[in-house]
């Protein structure tokens, strides 16, 4: 049984992480934590949202998004639509915002 943290955290790991699609990933708070997640083996992160937007965001805040794909999409609307074909299309598990 997981009783802490840590053990939780383990127990994702070996699972194998989850391909999260971010709608409206030009945020920073939404960019650190994906960045996190998958350095710590927790979560794919596939980024939507319009592409200089993203990569503005990411070199402002120091993100490095190398090996991260982006799909792209116009506006915020565009953005969440396009995020949740990518959960229904089965390219991505979970839908972030």
């Amino acid at each position: 049984m997981i009783t802490q943290f840590d053990q939780l955290v383990e127990h994702v790991r070996k699972a194998g992480g989850k391909k999260i699609a971010v709608a409206m990933a030009d945020e920073e708070d939404a960019l650190h934590a994906v960045v996190h997640a998958r350095e710590q083996g927790l979560a794919e992160p596939l980024l939507v949202g319009e592409q200089a937007a993203i990569a503005r965001t990411a070199e402002e805040s120091g993100i490095s998004l190398e090996g991260i794909a982006i799909e792209p999409a116009e506006g915020e609307a565009g953005a969440v639509r396009r995020a949740v074909e990518l959960v229904r299309e089965g390219r991505a598990d979970v839908l972030m915002k």
